[in-house]
C-alpha cells in the first residue's frame, strides 16, 4: 500500500473521527470519497492511514505479537501495516517470525489457499414472505434465445 500526503490523511482523520467505531467502514470510506474528491481504493486507504490518527488506541506496535493477534482477529493486512506504521511485507514476516502460518492465514478476499479450511454455509434466515410451493413453482427458468435454424425449421 503506497503512502499518501500527510495533508490528505489529516483531512480523512477528521471525517474518520465524526464516525463512532460502530458504523461499518463502508459508509467510513464512502465519506472520504466523497468529501475528499478520491476513489474508492485510495479512500480505503487512507481510512486505513486515518483511524490511528483519529483513535490513538488502535494503534499497533510493530512486533510479531501484536502483529499475530490482529491478524488472529480476522484484520486484513493493509489495515495491520497502517495501524502499526510499517508495510505490508513487514506486517507478514513479523506475523511468520510470531508463529503464524501464512498459508491458512486467510480473511476471505482473492482465492482460496489449498490448506485454507473451508468457508462456513449460511442458512437463510427468514423471509418477508414465507415460501409457498407455488411460489417456488410459477418461477420458470429464462427461456434461451432461439437459433436461426430453430427459428426456420418452426416456419411453415
Amino acid at each position: 500500500m503506497a503512502k499518501l500526503d500527510d495533508a490528505l490523511i489529516d483531512k480523512a482523520a477528521k471525517i474518520v473521527a465524526k464516525f463512532d467505531g460502530d458504523d461499518k467502514d463502508a459508509d467510513v470510506y464512502k465519506a472520504i470519497a466523497s468529501q475528499l474528491k478520491v476513489g474508492t481504493s485510495t479512500a480505503v486507504q487512507l481510512m486505513y492511514y486515518a483511524e490511528p490518527i483519529a483513535d490513538p488506541s488502535l494503534k499497533i506496535k510493530a512486533t510479531g505479537a501484536a502483529v499475530k493477534k490482529a491478524r488472529d482477529n480476522d484484520m486484513r493486512w493493509e489495515r495491520i501495516a497502517a495501524r502499526a506504521d510499517i508495510s505490508v511485507s513487514r506486517a507478514r514476516e513479523l506475523f511468520e517470525e510470531a508463529g503464524g502460518d501464512l498459508d491458512t492465514s486467510y480473511t476471505g478476499r482473492g482465492k482460496r489457499p489449498s490448506g485454507a479450511p473451508a468457508e462456513k454455509q449460511s442458512k437463510a434466515t427468514g423471509t418477508k414472505r414465507g415460501a409457498s410451493k407455488k411460489g417456488a413453482a410459477a418461477k420458470k427458468a429464462p427461456q434461451k434465445a432461439r437459433t436461426r435454424a430453430q427459428l426456420a425449421a418452426r416456419r411453415p
